[in-house]
């Protein structure tokens, strides 16, 4: 695939017409290749065990995936499921609130 930029990554579920998606994925990763779209990709994934759907790992927006699957036949809107890089600062300010309302709560 492509070298991803510093940032968070998505994982998206795109939803595909019944025993379709390694059709959908090859023309995913088609429209990539031929310069078709300058949306990046990381990784595309087709599980055996989740059928009618493909998986798409990326830093791009939602709607710039919706871009990508209106170029794809048998693609459907894709579903956001995960983010699968979670930069340093927003740990550390995650903790640092967790930490706040664990003391409100003891003080309490």
């Amino acid at each position: 695939m492509m070298d991803m930029a510093e940032g968070a990554n998505r994982v998206y579920a795109v939803k595909t017409t019944a025993k379709q998606e390694r059709t959908v994925a090859d023309n995913i990763l088609k429209a990539i290749e031929t310069k078709a779209t300058d949306i990046r990709v990381a990784s595309i994934i087709v599980p055996n065990e989740l059928q009618g759907y493909v998986l798409i790992e990326t830093p791009e927006q939602r709607n710039r995936i919706e871009q990508l699957v209106e170029l794809i036949a048998h693609a459907g809107l894709p579903i956001t499921l995960a983010r699968t890089h979670d930069p340093e600062n927003t740990h550390k300010k995650r903790t640092k609130n967790h930490t706040q309302e664990k003391s409100r709560t003891m003080i309490s």
